[in-house]
């Protein structure tokens, strides 16, 4: 956000360049600019069918849970507020952004048992409840993930609509013992057969992932 007017000093960016009020004093002056603080973070956390894989240590779910806890914290600490959403086919809690030395306990509390119940996933509920009470703009990160072309058309069109009025920020946490597979050596016909299966299911979600991008949704694909 604007701070204030000060000549411009070599280094400066020549894009903040305020060319009217440096023709009323005969020299160059720039705007300055601030970083926003108090602003709203919202942690969408998908806990649906595709959450319940294993990664390794835990299940997908967990690692996002993980994600979850260290990203409020920073949020937190930076001054701004942060809530979250917990949803599969439906909304299954909702904490709305909020502030101060209690905010992270709370946070915690709200995930500490949240596992996945290997629904599909349905964004139309929580679409309807984010429209409903987050009226003001704020940053939204979905901790979830993609598999085919049906399930983006969905998320595309909730994501798009929310793009109009938020920051949308999509990662998708991508399922490991797939790239295992791909990786692996070729001993048997089951192999063989295992291996095709993969390269199709991560080909789809590539497809999936871009559709979202060229929706205009900033896109993660993480481990």
């Amino acid at each position: 956000e604007f701070e204030s007017l000060a000549e411009f000093r070599e280094g400066d960016d020549p894009r903040r360049i305020d060319w009217r009020t440096s023709a009323r004093h005969g020299h160059l002056v720039v705007r300055r600019f601030q970083i926003e603080h108090h602003r709203d973070v919202l942690i969408l956390l998908d806990c649906g069918r595709l959450m319940g894989t294993e990664a390794g240590q835990g299940t997908k779910l967990d690692r996002a849970v993980d994600a979850l806890l260290m990203l409020s914290q920073t949020v937190l600490r930076k001054g701004d507020r942060c809530g979250l959403a917990v949803f599969d086919d439906r909304v299954r809690g909702y904490l709305p952004p909020q502030t101060g030395p209690h905010a992270l306990r709370v946070i915690q509390e709200s995930v500490y048992a949240v596992q996945s119940e290997w629904r599909e996933t349905n964004f139309g509920a929580l679409f309807a409840t984010l429209q409903a009470r987050q009226a003001k703009r704020a940053l939204l990160v979905v901790l979830s993930d993609l598999v085919d072309a049906e399930t983006t058309g969905q998320y595309r069109k909730a994501l798009r609509v929310l793009g109009h009025r938020h920051l949308v920020l999509f990662a998708a946490l991508r399922t490991p013992l797939l790239t295992q597979i791909v990786q692996r050596p070729l001993v048997s016909m089951v192999d063989l057969s295992e291996k095709a299966v993969a390269l199709r299911l991560l080909r789809e979600r590539e497809k999936a992932l871009h559709a979202l991008d060229r929706s205009g949704i900033q896109v993660l694909d993480v481990e």
